[in-house]
């Protein structure tokens, strides 16, 4: 995606994390994307895991598989 689409998913994206941060209560993000869908995401200053950081598209399907 562009840039300006990015920022467009984000804001969906931060919507969606707002409402899950306020169901579960909790302090701990694990984010499995990569850094540019990262780039514009909000976590509130939450405790943010990204297992697969650095790794490339197909890295990242193979760890997951």
């Amino acid at each position: 995606m562009r840039i300006e689409e990015r920022k467009e998913w984000a804001g969906i994206v931060n919507g969606q994390i707002d409402g899950i941060l306020k169901k579960y209560q909790t302090d701990d993000i694990i984010v499995l994307a990569g850094e540019k869908y990262r780039e514009f995401l909000d976590f509130k200053g939450r405790t943010v895991n990204v297992p697969l950081k650095g790794m490339r598209i197909g890295q990242m399907l193979k760890c997951l598989k």
